[in-house]
């Protein structure tokens, strides 16, 4: 492709033609994967040879002065960038990581040209390690001659072609044989194939593109297209190979690795096919695989061989070809595939422990994890995929019963030094730390608390650790000091800065099977950790071990942190929080108390009650006798507790399953309260409120039947006097405004629950006079007042009923209730404004509605005729009235978004307007004598309303 000066342009335009023509007809190899930065190193390098033609003068390739000469540790980094610069495509690898490989070595390609471009002697150091026949350096030399090729660095092709066989016979695989150095024939045919578009068997077939060529940027174009023919013959040959896959075998030794792969993989599919000569087929494959070096070609060909011998026996004779090639393979370029077929490969689990045992697969898996590790520059991904694995054939070998075993392979060494170098890659220390569970012994635990102790392990690998150590723990005897020191470093781990690192440290604290060991072990660390840890489900695992292992002398430093709020603010804490508090505190009031007050704190919103109720029942597992020792202060304290949960709409009941909390402030802490501790509002009134409260709670549980040992009328009668006193106080001269009422309402509700309807009613309507009830309260009163006053006519308690669902949809919490509810309201307000017979009644409940929305048209019905003269009058000027979203103020406001529901509302406001239309007092008269009229403003259909009827209200 590239030009002679003697030769005429038009010759050269015919010979390029001639090439495309015969690359797109397919006679080379489709690709598997192309390799990633050429469309870009080919155009760079266009430009650079543009650059050199147009301009007047060439640059002198070295300066005046030669820079110093490069340090051992300058080479050793320019050795790295070169080899990651000319590391080998490989197969097999998730695409993810096949990307990332591919975007490192691009990089590396880059940081390559500007080393090589800024400082001559890296060139010089290149040309010396090209020109260097020793095979130790093979691995530098491969990938300074791979990094030649994908930079178009022709000058350097010469020396590459040293490396091919100066002639071969025309057989398969003739060419590798002669190659005196395999390793460094293939690297150079790579690096051959990206300078001039062929893949060349010998030296001989190269030396005419050696003679006199000029890479022009026409050729370099005309290379790039070449690369684009030849991945569309590669494809256009495997569509062909695919129609007829036995003869892809012919293919397994072309001169392409992508083409040889691609046949290799084709070969494999066809060997399941009835007329496949397997046994032909399956020697051909062998025999390549021998001879292949290509990392991509040879993962074929061993996939192919892989698959049909995975149903072999272990001992059939393909299977220990296999086997023993796999064993005896030391060529890194094929590690990775070499590995993968180690796990693939049958293997026996029973018998002597000779070469097609499990437990001989390990220790091979081993021996490459050696040979990887001791390279200059050791592949992550080999490492990982050997590790990988290993990982497989441990599993097989625990399932089989040769765990025990596992500990004694050649296997552990390696796997050690992995997981302690800290030299490799993060990835690969924490595969091999995740290995270690199948190798460690209890005795190892030294150097794994070495590796966590130096500093250098990631939080991932301290995770696999951890597992490693659990292994160890779980074999230790329940008295062994070792497992103290261990839980120490575990300890330790628990307060890193990695949240994902101390999670897995308190989980293993608190594993089920180390529970023995970690009672022994001192566990004062966790206070430190609860009064530092911010990440709230750490905090109640802290919590757990705390209550778990906890001793009482950390219960004081958790009560001085300023921490301790913040975890009684936290609902998700806060009753794990309180348990904590109860082991801790052990029965002694003293503590108890203490963290009682500080579990309570000093807040009135909704987490100062939660903490409340914890601290009431901190102090209720108290001991009778440690409580009563308490001091006054505390009793009035515990009083005032109760008190503000019950002020703030909290049932005291609810606060335990059995009534402890009850019992004790009416047989303890209310009798040994002080007036003279008190402090804030819980004052006499409040003491003599809280305990008609009390008393109010035991009649009504005698009332029901649940407590036996009293007089239902003896329990109601101590609750009276005890509202009574609690009136008294609450109405004195320093009296809080307003709290004698909240009194009276807790008695009627007492009165209520006992069945004294007419006392409850009488308390109610007193209360409603001032104004004092709310929803709940106002819906009871009106149920009371149907079923005291049913008797009376529906007539009668109209107009009181009327009066009390007006004060009931007034209140702003009406407003949330829900929309059936508030509509069922505006219908028993309707009729009772009807009921009442007072026009006063019914102009107040169309006041209420007024300015509703228009009515929705009916189903059909032309939206722009006009309204039926009977709904005018309800409906008023349509064109004046608001939407139904214009006004949130509104008492019909999110009532009106159904039409079903904005047609109930304007059949109420009409059938209140049609019944200000009073008929004569003659006509009136004829009409009441009339037997079946029905009643003034009443509809033809009688609404089912529980208060008309004498039952309860059923929006209560």
């Amino acid at each position: 492709m590239f030009l002679r000066r003697d030769i005429p342009a038009n010759r050269v335009a015919a010979a390029l033609g001639s090439c495309a023509l015969a690359l797109a007809a397919g006679c080379a190899a489709p690709t598997v994967e192309e390799e990633p930065g050429v469309d870009l190193a080919v155009r760079e390098r266009f430009d650079e040879l543009v650059a050199e033609e147009t301009a007047e003068e060439l640059e002198p390739v070295l300066g005046p002065e030669l820079p110093p000469a490069p340090d051992a540790e300058e080479i050793a980094r320019f050795e790295r960038v070169l080899w990651r610069a000319g590391r080998p495509w490989v197969a097999g690898l998730p695409a993810v990581r096949a990307s990332e490989r591919q975007a490192g070595t691009t990089r590396a390609l880059d940081a390559l040209r500007e080393r090589l471009e800024g400082a001559p002697h890296w060139r010089a150091r290149c040309e010396q390690i090209l020109a260097d026949a020793d095979a130790s350096n093979d691995e530098l030399w491969c990938a300074l001659a791979r990094a030649s090729g994908r930079m178009l660095s022709f000058e350097w092709a010469p020396a590459i072609a040293h490396a091919l066989p100066q002639t071969a016979a025309s057989g398969d695989g003739e060419a590798e044989r002669a190659a005196t150095n395999p390793r460094r024939a293939q690297a150079a045919r790579d690096a051959l194939h990206d300078l001039f578009g062929r893949w060349f068997r010998t030296r001989t077939e190269l030396e005419p593109f050696l003679a006199d060529v000029v890479p022009t940027p026409g050729a370099l174009l005309l290379l790039h297209e070449g690369r684009r023919l030849e991945g569309v013959a590669r494809e256009r040959l495997f569509a062909l190979l695919r129609h007829e896959p036995l003869t892809a075998i012919d293919w397994i030794a072309d001169p392409d690795p992508v083409v040889r792969a691609g046949a290799a993989a084709i070969v494999g599919d066809a060997l399941a096919r009835p007329e496949a000569d397997r046994a032909r087929l399956v020697a051909r494959l062998f025999e390549r695989l021998d001879l292949e070096i290509d990392a991509r070609a040879h993962a074929a060909l061993l996939g192919a061989l892989v698959v049909p011998l995975q149903s072999e026996t272990p001992d059939a004779p393909d299977v220990q070809r296999l086997r023993r090639m796999l064993i005896d393979d030391r060529e890194p370029q094929r590690a990775l595939s070499v590995a993968r077929g180690l796990a693939l490969v049958p293997w026996g689990v029973d018998g002597p422990r000779g070469e097609g045992h499990l437990l001989s697969g390990v220790a091979a898996l081993g021996g490459q994890l050696t040979a990887l590790a001791d390279a200059a520059h050791p592949d992550a991904d080999a490492l990982l995929e050997a590790l990988f694995s290993l990982e497989t054939l441990c599993d097989r070998a625990r399932s089989a019963g040769l765990g025990p075993e596992l500990r004694d392979s050649r296997a552990r060494e390696p796997i050690f030094r992995l997981m302690r170098d800290s030299s490799q890659a993060d990835v690969v220390r924490v595969s091999a730390g995740e290995s270690l569970d199948s190798f460690v012994r209890s005795h190892d635990w030294p150097v794994v608390i070495e590796v966590l102790r130096r500093g250098d392990a990631s939080p991932a690998l301290g995770h696999s650790l951890l597992a490693v150590l659990r292994e160890i723990l779980v074999a230790f005897e329940p008295d062994s000091p070792s497992a103290v020191e261990v839980l120490g470093e575990v300890a330790k781990l628990a307060a890193v800065d990695d949240p994902d690192l101390r999670r897995r440290a308190l989980d293993l604290l608190a594993d089920a099977a180390l529970q023995p060991l970690v009672a022994r072990m001192p566990v004062a660390f966790l206070s430190e950790r609860l009064v530092r840890e911010d990440v709230p489900d750490l905090s109640r695992r802290v919590i757990q071990l705390m209550r778990r292992f906890g001793d009482p002398s950390m219960l004081e430093v958790c009560l001085a942190s300023e921490r301790f709020d913040a975890l009684a603010s936290d609902p998700a804490t806060i009753v794990g929080l309180t348990d904590m508090c109860i082991v801790l505190a052990s029965g002694r009031r003293s503590a108890t108390m203490n963290a009682a007050v500080r579990l309570a704190g000093r807040r009135a919103d909704e987490i100062g009650l939660t903490r409340m109720r914890q601290a009431l029942r901190l102090v209720v597992a108290l001991d009778v006798d440690e409580a009563e020792s308490l001091p006054a202060i505390a009793h009035h304290e515990i009083c005032a507790w109760g008190w503000r949960l019950h002020m703030a709409g909290v049932d005291l009941a609810t606060l335990d399953t059995e009534g402890t909390v009850l019992a004790r402030i009416r047989d303890v802490h209310w009798q040994r309260s002080a007036l003279d501790h008190a402090r804030g509002d819980f004052d006499q009134a409040a003491r003599m409120h809280l305990l008609a409260v009390v008393f109010a709670h035991d009649a009504t549980l005698v009332h029901s039947g649940a407590v036996g040992d009293r007089q239902p009328s003896a329990a109601a009668g101590d609750a009276e006097q005890a509202f009574q006193r609690a009136l008294l106080a609450a109405s004195g001269p320093d009296a809080r405004p307003g709290f004698a009422l909240r009194v009276q309402r807790d008695r009627a509700r007492f009165r209520d629950s006992i069945g004294e309807s007419v006392h409850a009613l009488a308390d109610y309507r007193e209360l409603v006079e001032r104004d004092a009830l709310d929803v709940p309260d106002l819906r009871r009163t009106i149920e009371l007042l149907a079923l005291v006053g049913g008797s009376s006519g529906r007539r009668v308690i109209a107009p009181e009923a009327f009066r009390l669902r007006q004060r009931l949809v007034a209140r702003p919490a009406w407003r949330k209730e829900p929309a059936s509810v508030r509509l069922q309201d505006l219908r028993d307000l309707c009729e009772s404004a009807l009921r009442s017979g007072d026009a006063t009644n019914t102009e107040a409940f169309l006041a209420l509605l007024a300015d509703l929305p228009p009515r929705p048209p009916a189903q059909g019905a032309d939206a722009t005729a006009a309204p039926a003269p009977e709904l005018e009058v309800a409906q008023g000027d349509a064109d004046s009235a608001p939407s139904a979203a214009s006004d949130p103020d509104a008492l019909w406001s999110g009532l009106t978004a159904a039409p079903s529901d904005l047609t109930l509302l304007h059949d109420l406001v009409a059938r209140a307007r049609a019944s200000l239309r009073t008929p004569a007092p003659e006509t009136a008269s004829k009409q009441a004598s009339a037997p079946h009229a029905p009643e003034r403003g009443a509809s033809p259909r009688e609404p089912s309303h529980a208060l008309d009827s004498g039952a309860g209200s059923p929006g209560s």
